[in-house]
């Protein structure tokens, strides 16, 4: 399998980050994990620090948080995490699986959501634009696209 790169945008999330973290390298153990940081004033960025390759801060919000990681990633395949999503254990190997098709160009991993999940719910439609695809998926916790290096510009 290429090289993935997974982008955690984190602010404010020491109540779950460490956890997200875990199951992000039990689930792809060889994966570079960049976790961006959008201001975060509690303990979040100390907890992550340890648990992640590279920390970095960028703007707030998710947009420039992703953007952000997304250039700071050296992988050929990029996945966003939302920092409180628990990945399952046979998470890189379902995107190699997918990705073995050739028609295959992005997708997104089904979620269950807890009740205090509603509130995320409730925001949306969250939105990726990569290499002139569009992938829309309501309260999606992680989506995976190619990326061309050509692209890890702000659009």
């Amino acid at each position: 399998m290429k090289p993935l790169s997974v982008v955690v945008p984190m602010l404010n999330e020491a109540a779950a980050i460490a956890s997200t973290l875990d199951a992000l390298r039990r689930g792809a153990p060889d994966a570079e994990i960049i976790v961006v940081d959008g201001g975060s004033t509690d303990a979040s960025v100390a907890i992550a620090r340890p648990l992640c390759d590279t920390l970095i801060n960028a703007s707030r919000g998710r947009a420039h948080q992703m953007n952000a990681g997304a250039r700071a990633s050296h992988g050929d395949i990029l996945v966003f995490v939302h920092a409180d999503t628990i990945v399952p254990p046979t998470f890189a190997a379902d995107i190699a699986s997918a990705l073995s098709v050739p028609a295959v160009v992005g997708g997104r991993f089904d979620v269950e959501l807890d009740a205090s999940a509603l509130p995320s719910l409730l925001q949306g439609i969250f939105l990726v634009i990569t290499l002139g695809v569009l992938v829309a998926n309501l309260a999606a916790d992680f989506v995976y696209v190619f990326l061309d290096p050509r692209t890890r510009q702000e659009a």
